[in-house]
């Protein structure tokens, strides 16, 4: 995913997830046999619920440059919404906005920290609500044998929904394939991919990694997090 001489935009909610991923980026970035920068955006929808401004004297001290966005997406949401949950709208306005970001400062790739857990309920949410569904990586038996040994209700059921699918369609069969063979598609969130506009990559290191992972190193490193809405 990531490759010499690549700008990386992390975004950097002040959540664990994207706390845990900015370390073990600066980890990767001294030990790597490749050089490549890191930098963080930090997106503040002007809330009282939410108020990400420490993480500005946090990546001062560790030297990492912070983009701080402010955008009232709550007021927006009041007369944009169109339908869309409220957690949906942010999310889409949350992204745009880091998009913008890195085209204008230069970053090739964009660092988002959804863990596997994150997957599997984007699985499943996909397959209740929109009947929709395709794996990151595009093969049942691969995405089977990530989730095996799932302790969350949600990774259990995609385990089950995965099995069920496997054993009618066996282990190498593409997710795009089962439109032509169902009316049902089935879709999570990418590992690896450029945007529609093909001027910026978004990756997720942390597709592989358990969220009790995240939980665990931010607990043990006491890393000072902020509460999302």
């Amino acid at each position: 995913m990531i490759e010499d001489g690549d700008r990386l935009c992390l975004g950097l909610s002040g959540g664990k997830d994207s706390m845990t991923l900015l370390h073990v980026l600066l980890h990767l970035q001294k030990r790597a046999p490749i050089t490549f920068e890191v930098a963080c955006a930090t997106v503040d929808p002007q809330t009282p619920s939410f108020d990400p401004s420490p993480l500005i004297p946090y990546l001062e001290r560790l030297g990492v440059k912070l983009h701080y966005i402010s955008s009232p997406i709550i007021e927006q949401a009041k007369t944009s919404m169109q339908g869309d949950s409220l957690c949906a709208f942010c999310a889409r306005m949350k992204r745009g906005l880091l998009y913008a970001c890195c085209r204008e400062q230069g970053y090739n790739k964009l660092v988002l920290a959804q863990h596997l857990d994150d997957l599997a309920e984007s699985f499943i949410m996909s397959a209740l609500h929109n009947g929709q569904v395709f794996s990151r990586d595009g093969h049942v038996g691969r995405f089977v044998c990530l989730l095996v040994g799932g302790k969350t209700k949600s990774i259990r059921v995609a385990l089950w929904v995965c099995c069920s699918l496997r054993r009618l369609w066996g282990d190498g069969v593409h997710y795009a394939g089962l439109a032509k063979r169902t009316a049902t598609e089935v879709r999570t969130m990418k590992a690896n991919y450029k945007i529609e506009a093909g001027d910026v990559r978004v990756i997720r290191p942390l597709c592989y990694a358990r969220e009790a992972l995240t939980k665990d190193f931010a607990r043990t490193n006491r890393l000072p997090l902020s509460c999302m809405p």
